[in-house]
This record gives structure tokens, sequence and C-alpha cells, in this order.
């Protein structure tokens, strides 16, 4: 079974690195047409009954990270990084409205065995246990605008499901220290998972080469 699954999986990633991958601004959002999909479906906020490893059970490390961010319901972005056994799978998407620029990306890539190990490591390292069952939810919090994480692993050595929620909206004149530590503190308070969860996320975020990028080019600019 295992050979099956290692043979399906390799055949996805040559398909997936064939293609070009989704980036659409609103620029040219006339000129592109989106092509590029994938069988693994994507983690949303609002059904946590969505399984992205569905098809690969058998795989040894299975990793999702999830993070959304806005300052309404709707008018929210997200982004999330996979990790399949030695495939990476990166997602950025962000709606258009009166403060961002619509972006779809996807791309899937294949991790070498350093990187992959480099990434096992400091995982492990950060100790992470599961302190509660479950994800925090939005409706906990006074208002909409809101941050939010999320982590599953499912490994030899670890395996954890949870997440926490973060006030995102504070007055500009507010040191940016300060809303750091803000932030900081109330992913502490809410998180399902204890450990240096916050190490993680940055390992983690660094394998998403474009993301300071599409971080950026979601703001639309001002003259």
């Amino acid at each position: 079974m295992k050979l099956i699954f290692y043979s399906l999986l390799l055949l996805q990633v040559l398909n997936s690195c064939n293609s070009k991958s989704d980036f659409v601004t609103e620029e040219n959002l006339s000129e592109k047409v989106v092509t590029d999909t994938t069988d693994i479906e994507v983690l949303d906020s609002t059904d946590q009954n969505k399984d992205v490893f569905e098809g690969f059970e058998y795989a040894n490390f299975k990793l999702d990270y999830y993070h959304n961010e806005g300052y309404s319901l709707g008018d929210r972005y997200w982004y999330e990084i996979i990790i399949i056994d030695s495939m990476l799978v990166l997602y950025f998407d962000c709606p258009l409205n009166d403060d961002w620029n619509y972006i779809h990306y996807h791309k899937s890539l294949i991790l070498s065995d350093s990187q992959l190990e480099s990434i096992k490591s400091k995982v492990y390292a950060a100790e992470l246990f599961q302190k509660s069952e479950g994800f925090p939810h939005w409706s906990d919090w006074s208002g909409s605008g809101y941050g939010e994480n999320r982590l599953y692993i499912d490994s030899e050595n670890l395996n954890i499901a949870g997440g926490m929620i973060y006030n995102n909206i504070y007055f500009a004149s507010q040191d940016i220290d300060y809303v750091e530590a803000e932030m900081v503190r109330e992913m502490q308070e809410s998180s399902t998972i204890g450990g240096d969860f916050i190490l993680v996320f940055k390992e983690l975020e660094k394998l998403f080469d474009s993301l300071p990028f599409l971080l950026e080019d979601k703001k639309q600019s001002r003259n």
C-alpha cells in the first residue's frame, strides 16, 4: 500500500510542478485564467470537518498550518502551509475590497531530505502539546476584527490539533511593541496547544518564500 501511495504522491507532485503556480491580482485578473488545481482540500475556518490529507492516510508526517486575518467576517485573507512527507503545498488567498487586491496563489514542490529533517527537528524541539480540545471561535470575542492560527500535526512522535485567536484592531497611535506583545498574550491565553508554537509558525513561514511579497501585494496602492 505504501508503494501505491508514494507512486500517487510523486505523480501528483510532478503534474503540479509541470504547471505554473497561480498568482492572480486585480491588475491582471482579466488576462489570467486559473488552471492549476490540486486534489488536496483547503482547510476553511468555517468548516473544521474538511480533511486536507484525504487520500494520504499512509503518509508518515502530516502538518497543516493555517492562518487567516481580517477586520470583518467577510474581508479576510488567509494562507496555508501543508507538508505531507516530502511534499510542500502553499496557498494564499485574498479578497478584493477597498483596501486589498484580489490574489489567489498556489504552489506545490518537493522538500529536500535536509529541509524536511530540519523542519521536523524544530517542530519537535518546540515541545508542543495539547492543552485542550478544539479550536477557539471568533464568537467568543466582542468584535469581528481578529486573527486566527490553526496547527495540525500527525506523526509518529507528535499528534496535535489546535489553534488560537487574537485581536488585530488597534489604534494607529499605539506603540507597535505594545501591540505585538498584546497579540502574543492573547494567543497564549486563547490557545488550545502549548509549547513554542510561535517559533514553529515562523519556521514554517520561512518555507513560503513568496509570503512577504504576497502580503505586500495584497495592499491597494494609495496615491
